[in-house]
């Protein structure tokens, strides 16, 4: 359940002074990820981990609510998927 995304927006969470809130364009879909990397930004591509995806330490993706806003997934970096 990881693929790649392209963020297609990303603007700043209306309750958070360091989240983001992005929609990614993941091929069959677009998503809302709310997202707390302080270098994501609109137009790049990212590692997408969807509902479902199992990281390290056994840390389950699922849809949910951060801080009042929806996000769908997570916008991985390297070091979270154990590499």
């Amino acid at each position: 359940n990881l693929t790649i995304g392209k963020v297609l927006s990303c603007s700043m969470h209306p309750d958070s002074d360091h989240l983001h809130v992005c929609n990614v364009d993941i091929g069959s879909k677009e998503i809302q990820i709310v997202c707390g990397a302080s270098n994501v930004r609109e137009g790049i591509k990212v590692i997408v981990a969807l509902p479902g995806a199992i990281l390290p330490g056994d840390f389950e993706i699922k849809p949910g609510k951060i801080r009042g806003v929806e996000s769908n997934g997570m916008i991985c970096a390297l070091f979270e998927l154990g590499l």
